[in-house]
Formats: C-alpha cells, structure tokens, sequence
C-alpha cells in the first residue's frame, strides 16, 4: 500500500517544524533536531504500517535521554499520533506489544533525563509518561471497535437487503405463477365459448344467414379479447400444476364475498358499477383479487365495523375503492405478499395499487386497471 498523501502533508509539516524549532534555539543540538525529524518521517507510514513508523520513536528516546537532551514538541507529538495509529489499525495482541515496548523505551529515556530521580521516585516518572501514551493508544482502540461494529452493522444490513429482495422475487414468481393458473382457465372458458359459438354459426349458415352473422361476429369479439389476454399473459411460467375445473370468479361474485364479510360480522357497503360487468374476464379476476385480498386484510387485521366496497368502470378503465373504518393499522396478509400480488394483478393491465391509512382511522385499498391497451 502506499502512504496516504494526508500523512505524507502530516511528516512534512513536523518536518519543518523541527528544522524552525532547531533554528531557534541558542546553541544547535544536531542529535535532537535529528531524532526529532526522524520522528516525524515516521508518520508517513502511520497508516500502512504503524508499529514501523514507532520505531524511530522508540529508539530516538532512549538516545536523547542519555544524552541528557530533550525531544522536540514535533517528537513527542509524533509519538502520540503514531501510538494513536498503532490502536487504531492493529489487532489487540500486535498493538498491546507495541504499547508496552513504547512503554520501555520511554520510561528509560525520562528515566535517563531525570537528573533528580531519587528526589522524585520513579513511580513519578511511569505516571508522567502514561500521560502522553495511554489517552492516545486507547483513543486509537476506540475508534477500532466503532470502525468494526460500523462494518458489522453494514454487512448485516446488506444481508437483510439481499433477503428481503430475494424474498419478494420469490414472491413475484409465486405469485406470476398462480396469476397464469389463473389466466389459462379464463382463456380456456373463452375458447370453449368460441369452439360452442362457431358450431352453431355452422349450423345456422344456410338456415339463418343473418343468425350466422351474428353468431360468427360474436366470435370475433370473443377471439379479440382471447387474444388481448393471452398477450398480457405471455411470458409468465406456470409451475405445471392442472388447473381446477372451476370456473373463475368476476365482479358478479363480489356478491357473494360480501355476504361471507357480512357473516363476519361486518357492514358492507358494495356500489357495482354495471358497466363493470362488461369488461373482460382476465380484468374481471384481477379485480376481485384485489378485492378479495383488501376484504381478508381488513377481517384479519383492521378490527373494523364497517367496509365500503365500490367497482366503477368507464370505456378505458376498472376503479376500485375499498375502505373501512378500523384503527388503520391493517396490512396486507403473509407479511406484505398481498401487496406484492394486488401490484402484480395491476401490472397485467398497466394499472397501479395504493394502500395505506385514512383519515387518521381507517384503511384505503385504491387500484385502477386499464381495459384497453
């Protein structure tokens, strides 16, 4: 690795500093200027290799204390940011062996310097210098454990993201699939009604020509909209299950669910737009799914007393407003898949899904699905 341009300003500036700091002095010490830019050279490596860059510190105290001479102001700052550094980017063992030589040497130099260490006593001494080598080297061990709990933190939330994500795709596929088990019945049902319509219109071509005509226009309309379905279908993989030989709900059973809500124990408001009766049987399914799903998560979840359902139906368009008046709080069932199944059935007739609280109480289900594309 190469040293980081900030530590290489940082050596350079301490450089300097031991160059002013000789000039001023009376008499020019060579050794001490000396050390002192050794010293300094050494926080070049202060973050590649820290334990390195401590040596001439380690070596240069000792030899000032017996030369009876002091270090520069840029030495023992050089020192602490080193013993700083030495915390901060080594394992505990490697940095707990370079505090205790740092230690030593140290010791041994204010030890040599001290003129009056048995005035003073050496316990004196050892607590001058754990002064200037502890507060740093723990600053340095600090910072170690934040750096690793930070990258802890930001790989487990990166796992969770990978998961989450792998569970909506799974989701999706789960859901595509049934939504095709789905689709294949109702297009099975329309080309039923094609093949009974086309009998008849072969029956009636020399009879009733004009019964025929209208019999073979009927099913144009039936193969037009066979067709727009299989379109909106294309591509989805079903997982090879049969399909059940049950017809597939509409609008017209939206009746029926709310009876089964009402049996519940809710009062429920339905408004079927009577045009909504003609759209076509896929639009029809996804829009009592989605029904179906507001009216489960609102049984299940919102401990409400009153649901309002509507179905409104234009030339382009399917509007459905589901609401009621519990805490709302309510969310879509399996853990937010009921959501990702409205939003799937709506993407299918380039439509959207909105759901979320009202009002302070209350909770609102709005999609709208597109008939004409």
């Amino acid at each position: 690795m190469r040293p980081d341009p900030r530590d290489l300003l940082l050596a350079l500036a301490c450089v300097v500093e031991a160059l002013v700091e000789g000039q001023l002095l009376h008499e020019p010490l060579l050794l001490e200027q000396t050390v002192a830019i050794a010293m300094s050279l050494g926080l070049v490596l202060r973050r590649v290799a820290p334990g390195l860059g401590l040596l001439p510190c380690i070596v240069g105290f000792p030899l000032l204390g017996m030369a009876g001479q002091q270090p520069f102001l840029c030495g023992v700052a050089a020192f602490m940011i080193l013993l700083y550094s030495v915390g901060a980017h080594h394992a505990v063992v490697a940095a707990t062996a370079w505090l205790v030589v740092a230690e030593f040497a140290m010791i041994r130099g204010e030890l040599a310097m001290s003129r009056d260490v048995l005035e003073r006593g050496v316990f004196a001494d050892i607590v001058f210098v754990q002064v200037f080598l502890l507060p740093p080297w723990f600053a340095g061990r600090a910072l170690r454990g934040r750096r690793r709990r930070i990258a802890e933190l930001e790989a487990l939330a990166e796992e969770l993201r990978r998961e989450r994500e792998a569970r909506a795709r799974l989701s999706a596929e789960r859901e595509r699939s049934h939504i095709a088990r789905e689709m294949h019945d109702v297009l099975a049902h329309t080309i039923g009604v094609i093949t009974i319509q086309a009998s008849a219109g072969e029956r009636l071509a020399d009879r009733d020509p004009t019964a025929a005509g209208a019999t073979f226009r009927a099913i144009r309309e039936t193969g037009s909209e066979a067709l727009s379905e299989l379109r909106r279908t294309l591509g989805l993989v079903r997982n090879g299950s049969e399909p059940g030989l049950a017809p597939q709900p509409g609008l017209r059973e939206l009746d029926a669910l709310a009876a089964r809500a009402r049996t519940a124990g809710l009062e429920v408001n339905l408004h079927l737009d009577e045009r909504a009766g003609d759209a076509p049987r896929g639009a029809q399914l996804a829009a009592y799914r989605i029904v179906q799903e507001a009216v489960t998560n609102t049984l299940r979840h919102a401990g409400a007393r009153q649901l309002d359902i509507a179905v409104l139906a234009d030339a382009d368009q399917l509007r459905i407003d589901v609401r009621d008046d519990g805490h709302g709080c309510a969310r879509p069932a399996d853990g937010g898949h009921g959501l990702v199944g409205m939003r799937e059935r709506a993407a299918l007739y380039d439509g959207w899904v909105e759901a979320g609280p009202v009002d302070g109480t209350g909770f609102a289900v709005r999609a709208a699905l597109r008939l004409h594309t």
